[in-house]
């Protein structure tokens, strides 16, 4: 991560994440301020906490066309099956990974079958 970055999570400080998605609030913030430092990235936390479906709905749509072109399944992740409710940023926590103002990442995702969390990218770009 040599170019500046900017990591973007947004989550809803009322609701408990869901246990599936290994969100500690405290070690993932834990985890954004180590690579502030080490990388030099800007990090930005949003509580979604007072937020309407529509502008989850809108978050939604940004992430969707970066995951159309990587090959990575969300809709499993932010919606639920009948598709008329959106958990993003409330009961999914998700981060957004920006360079240069563009979608360079989003998780949690689905690649290939497997869940990548948002714990599991953080430990994994301090690991290098």
């Amino acid at each position: 991560m040599r170019e500046v970055v900017r990591l973007v999570l947004y989550y809803d400080s009322d609701i408990k994440p869901h246990p599936r998605f290994e969100f500690d609030f405290s070690y993932i913030t834990w985890l954004l301020r180590q690579i502030e430092r080490r990388y030099r990235a800007k990090i930005c936390i949003r509580d979604t906490r007072q937020w309407k479906e529509q502008s989850r709905r809108w978050l939604y749509g940004r992430i969707r066309r970066f995951a159309l072109q990587h090959r990575v399944s969300i809709r499993c992740i932010y919606y639920n099956r009948r598709g008329d409710r959106c958990y993003i940023g409330r009961e999914v926590p998700v981060l957004i990974v920006y360079r240069r103002k563009r979608i360079v990442g989003v998780y949690p995702h689905v690649k290939s079958g497997r869940l990548i969390t948002i714990r599991n990218y953080l430990e994994k770009l301090l690991a290098k």
